[in-house]
């Protein structure tokens, strides 16, 4: 292992650390349900809710529980914008923080190398999209779009795109409960996980098919780039 590669794997294994110790030290029932305790003040809840989204990525805690939240103090309509805006500005800072240690070698290297691919035959916006429209981790489509170097205005329309439907879903359900609780922060429907996932792969069908063919050597397939789709 070369000096860069373990610089990485210091640098990983720090960052690795302050989420766990963060995530042991700080429960989201306990930090959520005091801001909960904010909403009859409402400029102190709206600046406390924008903190945490802020800070949430040195947690990892979902941003569901984000958006049940706001659902439950602000109601469906105000609700949705809000908890889009948050969850865009919370899925920015671990994008930026792998855009900034993006390499070509190591462990980093690896996976920026596989993460340009995908991003390639898809397109920023596309394959943003479409990973989050599937069910898997925020931050970790953020760090992977981050080391793959997506553009961030790419970044930001397709996670946008994306996470219309999670977040107007959780929001629903914030403004369903009569108290919010982190434990009521659920999604109880399989099909729409399943919907969103069978979108996830109908909007990356036709890359994919054109990228599988490219390897297969038979040239560039008609339709054109998916960076322009």
């Amino acid at each position: 292992m070369n000096a860069g590669s373990r610089r990485q794997a210091v640098g990983l294994f720090l960052v690795a650390g302050v989420v766990v110790a963060a995530s042991v030290l700080f429960s989201p029932g306990r930090v959520l349900g005091a801001v909960e305790g904010l909403v009859a003040k409402p400029a102190q809840f709206a600046l406390a809710l924008a903190t945490l989204y802020l800070l949430r990525p040195l947690v990892a805690w979902p941003l569901s529980l984000f958006s049940v939240l706001v659902g439950y103090a602000y109601g469906p309509v105000v609700g949705f914008p809000v908890a889009l805006v948050g969850t865009v500005a919370s899925c920015l800072p671990p994008f930026l923080v792998a855009r900034h240690v993006r390499t070509d070698v190591g462990f980093l290297g690896s996976l920026s190398h596989s993460g340009e691919r995908f991003f390639e035959a898809t397109g920023g916006v596309r394959g943003t999209f479409a990973a989050r429209l599937a069910p898997a981790p925020a931050d970790a489509i953020s760090y992977g779009a981050g080391l793959a170097g997506v553009p961030t205005r790419s970044f930001v329309a397709g996670t946008i795109l994306g996470e219309i439907p999670w977040t107007a879903a959780f929001v629903l359900v914030g403004a369903s409960v009569a108290e919010f609780s982190v434990g009521e922060a659920t999604l109880d429907s399989a099909a729409f996980v399943l919907a969103a996932a069978a979108l996830a792969l109908v909007v990356i069908a036709g890359p994919a098919y054109r990228y599988l063919a490219d390897r297969r050597g038979g040239g560039p397939v008609p339709g054109g780039s998916a960076d322009e789709r």
